[in-house]
């Protein structure tokens, strides 16, 4: 068997072999190698998305007839699939085809699965058909349903005001969506709100994503094109993205 030496290795009749370490840097090969693998085999964060309504429940329906339950899915499944091409996720939907699903069921869901988020997808409705535009809720504990008004300057603030994820990570997800949306879609004059939704209740930081008015002519075409569902996704996708990079940098929170 012919020997050569090739850099800091040894070529053993065409076969490449590392060269002896000593203890110390065997040691700190050990080390990497065990770190390595740890890291490979802790599961990836499981985000749980939720379409919103299904089955007998079609949700609001729109001025040309879309029910909210078909958005809600459609728009589920695109960002399921832009989350799980991350490779930084694993990702269930609630439901995956037109079945009901009552509530209850929806937080038994990211219970028995041990779910790190939750988001839920919906579209909304309102008497007014000029309303529009996207809004996040996280659970309000303060009253059974609460709405914030809209006033001037409700966006910039919603922007500007970060929250600590040590004490409302749910808030920082929500502060994270409306921002990564705020650059791609119309937003409500005020879109960061709080409301006592059962599905929020799930005990793990979820939000409540209403992703426009289907009341709206101009929201129901939108949100009837996967060009546009793909935006909102991403946006989301963005959002989850930047909540686990500062979670993970957050003195004494883990994931």
């Amino acid at each position: 068997m012919t020997t050569v030496r090739a850099g800091r290795r040894l070529v053993l009749g065409g076969l490449i072999a590392p060269l002896m370490l000593g203890p110390a840097a065997a040691r700190a090969a050990r080390l990497r190698a065990s770190r390595a693998a740890a890291e490979h085999a802790a599961p990836l964060p499981l985000i749980v998305v939720d379409p919103g309504h299904g089955g007998r429940d079609p949700g609001a329906i729109g001025i040309t007839g879309t029910p909210e339950k078909a958005v809600t899915l459609a728009a589920a499944v695109e960002l399921k699939c832009q989350l799980e091409a991350t490779r930084r996720y694993r990702v269930l939907l609630t439901r995956s085809n037109d079945e009901t699903l009552e509530l209850p069921d929806r937080v038994a869901f990211v219970h028995a699965h041990g779910a790190t988020l939750l988001i839920s997808l919906h579209a909304d409705s309102a008497a007014n058909r000029r309303a529009r535009g996207a809004s996040v809720y996280i659970r309000s504990a303060r009253s059974p349903v609460r709405q914030v008004p809209a006033r001037a300057g409700d966006i910039a603030r919603a922007l500007a005001d970060e929250p600590d994820p040590l004490h409302s990570p749910a808030g920082l997800l929500r502060w994270g969506i409306i921002r990564a949306l705020a650059d791609d879609i119309d937003l409500t004059p005020a879109p960061s709100r709080e409301a006592h939704l059962y599905v929020l209740g799930s005990g793990v930081p979820s939000v409540l994503l209403e992703m426009g008015f289907l009341s709206n002519r101009q929201d129901e075409a939108a949100l009837r094109q996967p060009a546009y569902r793909r935006v909102i996704a991403a946006a989301v996708r963005e959002a989850v993205d930047a909540y686990f990079a500062r979670i993970r940098h957050t003195p004494g929170k883990q994931t």
